[in-house]
This record gives structure tokens, sequence and C-alpha cells, in this order.
């Protein structure tokens, strides 16, 4: 549940105190969008401490000059 969304939404929050009434709300889908975008990042990569990751090798050339 969000605490920014309100309770009639299926949020946290009071009606009067919500910020978000709806998730129609168009800066809400965009709040959303950009917390999925995250999540996405995050899993595309994960930490060796997450469940079920695989440390992926690098390879390092440290005598390359950029």
């Amino acid at each position: 549940m969000v605490k920014h969304l309100a309770q009639s939404a299926g949020g946290k929050a009071a009606e009067e105190n919500a910020p978000f009434k709806t998730t129609d709300n168009p800066h809400y889908q965009q709040l959303l969008a950009a917390i999925r975008q995250g999540k996405e990042a995050l899993l595309a990569k994960p930490r060796v401490d997450m469940p079920d990751a695989v440390t992926i090798p690098q390879q390092r050339d440290f005598g390359r000059t950029y």
C-alpha cells in the first residue's frame, strides 16, 4: 500500500491528506513509472547478496588509456 494514495484508491492516506486521490492522476502515474523503471534497473544487475544472484566476471584492462 502507498501512504500517499487515498484510502478509497487502496492507499493508506486519509482522503483530506492524500496528494493522490486516485491512481488515474497523471503525477501518480509518472511516479509509479519511475519506481517501476528503477526496480527493473536494479533487478537487471542483481547484487551478490540478493537471492539467486550470480556473479558476473568483469574484464579489466589497467594498461588501457582512455
